[in-house]
C-alpha cells in the first residue's frame, strides 16, 4: 500500500506543478512591440525620422552686410535687374558691449618685446594698439566679463601681466537682402560672381524667414 501512496503524492505534485507553471506561463501578458519598419513606404521609422529632423530649409540666400547705404541701394536694384525677388531686413545701430584683455602700456620697448615673446611662446595672436597710456598688445575680445577675468587669471599664472576693461562700441546699422528664389547652387554661384561693391558682403544659404 506504500507504493500506492507514494504514486498518488508524485502524481498529484506533478498535476500541481503542471497547473501552477501553465498559469504562470499565461499571466504575463504583453503586447508585442510595434514594428520597426513602416509598411506604408517600407521605410525604417527610425531612418523616416533622421530625415525629418535633419531636413532644414536652407532655400535664401542673406547677401551683406552692406557698408553704406548706398552699396546697400545698388545691391537691391542690382537684383532687380537680375529678375530675383528678394526682402529687405535693416538691423538698426546698437551699442555693444565687450571685454578687452590687453597687456600694457609698456615703459619701454624692451619691455613690450618681451611680452610679445611670451605672448608667442603661448600661441596666443595678438597686435599693437595705440592707447592714451602709451602702446598696448591686444590679445582677445571677449562678450562676457567673467570669461574675461578668468582668461586673464590663467595669463598672470603664465608668467604673463595682462589686465582687462570694458569698452562700448556702436554695431551697425547693418543692412541685408535676402533672396528667397535661390534654390539651386547655380543660381548660388550666378549671385556670388556679381559685383556687389562692397567689401563686407558675403553670401550665405540660411533657412527663410530667419531674423537676425
Amino acid at each position: 500500500m506504500r507504493w500506492v501512496f507514494m504514486t498518488l503524492v508524485l502524481v498529484n505534485v506533478a498535476f500541481y506543478l503542471w497547473v501552477t507553471g501553465h498559469s504562470a506561463q499565461n499571466s504575463f501578458a504583453y503586447d508585442p512591440p510595434a514594428p520597426s519598419v513602416n509598411e506604408g513606404s517600407m521605410e525604417l521609422l527610425h531612418e523616416s525620422e533622421a530625415r525629418r529632423s535633419s531636413r532644414v530649409s536652407t532655400d535664401c540666400l542673406r547677401i551683406g552686410p552692406f557698408a553704406t547705404e548706398e552699396t546697400y541701394t545698388q545691391g537691391s536694384r542690382l537684383l532687380v535687374n537680375k529678375g530675383y525677388g528678394f526682402t529687405r531686413n535693416v538691423v538698426s545701430a546698437r551699442e555693444l558691449r565687450t571685454f578687452r584683455v590687453f597687456a600694457g602700456p609698456f615703459k619701454s620697448t624692451v619691455e613690450m618685446d618681451a611680452t610679445d615673446k611670451k605672448l608667442q611662446k603661448l600661441g596666443l595672436e595678438h597686435y599693437t594698439q595705440q592707447d592714451k597710456g602709451g602702446k598696448i598688445l591686444s590679445i582677445r575680445i571677449f562678450s562676457q566679463g567673467e570669461e574675461a577675468g578668468r582668461f586673464v587669471t590663467e595669463l598672470i599664472a603664465q608668467g604673463l601681466e595682462a589686465d582687462v576693461r570694458p569698452e562700448a562700441r556702436t554695431l551697425g546699422p547693418l543692412r541685408w537682402l535676402e533672396v528667397s528664389d535661390v534654390v539651386t547652387e547655380e543660381r548660388r554661384q550666378a549671385l556670388a560672381a556679381l559685383d556687389w561693391a562692397d567689401a563686407l558682403v558675403r553670401l550665405a544659404a540660411v533657412p527663410c524667414g530667419v531674423r537676425l
